[in-house]
């Protein structure tokens, strides 16, 4: 699945991400955690998303290797069911689920 079938909010926010990571595309752990704490708070979003197409957009964006392995995994967790604990557990991103 080509990034470009992402649900377009989730593109959105890997874009922001990859943002905030520019021009190093090392992912900042604030970054991280929030996008940990949406995926906790607004499973929806996440819970369709093709763990290949994400990796795709997050390094098309310009994230380091590290960065999308760091991501992709928490994806991956949160696809199986499993709890992440992020430290901003209220944090969402302001971008209406798919």
């Amino acid at each position: 699945m080509p990034a470009k079938d992402l649900p377009r909010g989730v593109s959105q926010i890997v874009e922001h991400v990859g943002q905030k990571a520019a021009p190093t595309g090392n992912l900042d752990w604030r970054e991280e955690d929030r996008i940990k704490a949406d995926m906790m708070n607004v499973p929806r979003r996440w819970m369709p998303v093709d763990v290949h197409a994400f990796q795709i957009k997050c390094y098309e964006v310009g994230l380091t290797a590290a960065s999308t392995g760091a991501l992709v995994r928490l994806l991956r967790r949160i696809q199986e069911g499993r709890r992440l604990r992020p430290h901003d557990k209220g944090f969402r991103f302001p971008i209406a689920p798919d």
